[in-house]
């Protein structure tokens, strides 16, 4: 999520009657524009995604509880009291149960395309912000977070190499005491983009021959 679209986010207030928590099946109640858009997604926890370089915030992952359609769009307050009514859905599959304080972003058509794996056309040198849900360390088959998006000419299909940074030692042959050297950076793995965003994007590590993590360089390959 772009940080316009979380602080625009509708919000859960309410379950159906006597509920505190609501699982599959279930109504849940909610504050915001929710428009014509039937199918939702509930998240909670959206925590920012900081460059590794800059430490700005390039957007937010959250985490989903579970899927949710329209059963009612909410009213503005009206008639004697002055009461606003909230937007209703219905939960249609749940990872987590939801509660009051979880929000929704809609649920985008799946899309498929079609491409291959390629290089950047011009060279790209950039960061991982860090493996996808948390985590410090991650290794082939995962996903992770980086920080360069469509802006920076990102593309679904692009192939990138990770680098680990080489480590300070201390040259225990060296006839000044305490000398200290930094070691090269190593190549650690290889990534392919599934993802783009304006900021950011996803990538899937397709190859590791170490540990990954975030502050890792990446360039092309």
């Amino acid at each position: 999520l772009n940080a316009g679209e979380l602080d625009r986010a509708p919000r859960l207030i309410g379950m159906q009657e006597g509920r505190h928590l609501a699982t599959t099946g279930d109504r849940v109640y909610a504050r915001g524009t929710v428009g014509s858009q039937r199918e939702w997604r509930i998240f909670r926890d959206a925590r920012p995604l900081k460059d590794p370089e800059t430490q700005a915030v390039l957007g937010y992952e959250a985490s989903v509880v579970g899927l949710a359609e329209l059963q009612s769009p909410g009213q503005a307050a009206q008639g004697k009291d002055g009461l606003e009514t909230p937007s209703s859905l219905r939960v249609l599959s749940s990872r987590r149960e939801a509660g009051a304080g979880d929000r929704l972003a809609a649920l985008e058509p799946q899309r498929f395309e079609r491409y291959a794996p390629h290089a950047p056309a011009k060279f790209i040198r950039g960061s991982i912000i860090a493996p996808y849900e948390g985590g410090r360390y991650t290794g082939g088959m995962s996903v992770v977070s980086i920080n360069r998006g469509r802006a920076d000419g990102m593309e679904v299909g692009h192939v990138l190499a990770a680098w680990r940074a080489g480590r300070v030692i201390e040259d225990v042959t060296s006839a000044k005491r305490g000398e200290k050297v930094q070691l090269p950076d190593e190549r650690s793995g290889l990534l392919m983009v599934f993802r783009v965003f304006d900021r950011t994007s996803y990538a899937l590590v397709v190859r590791s021959d170490g540990p990954i993590g975030g502050g890792d360089r990446i360039t092309s390959p």
